[in-house]
């Protein structure tokens, strides 16, 4: 939905970090934090999701050939910082930012400051950009581990509501063929559209 007066936010970059990592202290709000540090930064699509990143940047192998959806399950406890600049020019009380969908537990940072959380791939995110300035700004995405976020989620399970490798898409606002369906292999992906 591009609304009037709206600017399209390309040139996004993206950092990718285990989730052991994240766990012993590395944190970041601001691109300049994720360049300082000894994390591989990739340029981004978005839309898009960060497989198919990291595929363009030639960090793995085609995500859909052979047993490469295999070996991709190894990358499902990344965190991932997509970052942006772009110039702002305008009214600040009535700037927003859209997401028509963000890929899924997520925080998001404009200029340093936290504008709100996401947790659900199926609607859409606004913001109100509280923190944007006349000049240039800087957006962070943070996206954290689905499989990781799910285990937060206690529910009822038993032989006929799951199978044990998707067990995590029953508490999660995820597609849930993502964890692995008889369509599909285990794709337990993140990104921002």
């Amino acid at each position: 939905q591009i609304m009037k007066n709206s600017i399209k936010l390309d040139n996004w970059k993206l950092a990718l970090v285990p989730h052991g990592e994240v766990r012993d202290g590395f944190f970041a709000k601001s691109i300049k934090e994720i360049e300082s540090s000894d994390k591989t930064v990739i340029p981004a699509s978005v839309p898009g999701n960060f497989e198919l990143d990291m595929y363009a940047a030639g960090l793995i192998g085609d995500p859909f050939y052979a047993d490469n959806p295999h070996k991709i399950q190894r990358l499902e406890n990344r965190h991932l910082w997509y970052a942006t600049e772009f110039d702002f020019g305008g009214e600040a009380e009535a700037a927003y930012l859209l997401f028509e969908g963000i890929d899924t537990f997520a925080d998001v940072y404009l200029n340093g400051v936290l504008l709100g959380n996401a947790d659900n791939m199926f609607v859409s995110h606004e913001f109100k950009a509280a923190s944007i300035k006349n000049g240039k700004n800087e957006l962070l995405v943070h996206i954290k581990p689905t499989v990781i976020e799910a285990r937060k989620y206690e529910f009822q399970m038993d032989v006929f509501t799951h199978l044990r490798y998707n067990a995590g898409s029953l508490g999660v606002r995820k597609a849930a063929h993502m964890f692995g369906w008889d369509i599909f292999p285990r794709f337990v992906s993140g990104g921002i559209w």
